[in-house]
């Protein structure tokens, strides 16, 4: 897998998990949209929900993006 393949992948996609670390350690996913903007990914997400609260804790990430028309989660 190179950065070209992960830019072109993200290119198209537009649904994805995000998954962040609540405060008690316990891990938090949630769907979410995205946008490519040249080599960086943008989400936008209230600080009141509960993936803006574990952002703001810890700045730690894992992203998922869909790819392919059969998904299951």
């Amino acid at each position: 897998m190179t950065w070209e393949w992960t830019l072109e992948l993200l290119a198209s996609a537009r649904n994805a998990w995000l998954a962040t670390v609540r405060a008690d350690g316990r891990p938090h996913v949630a769907p979410l949209w995205i946008v490519r903007v040249d080599a960086s990914i943008w989400f936008s997400t209230p600080v009141s929900t509960t993936k803006g609260r574990n952002l703001e804790h810890d700045g730690r990430l894992a992203l998922h993006v869909e790819s392919g028309d059969d998904v299951a989660i």
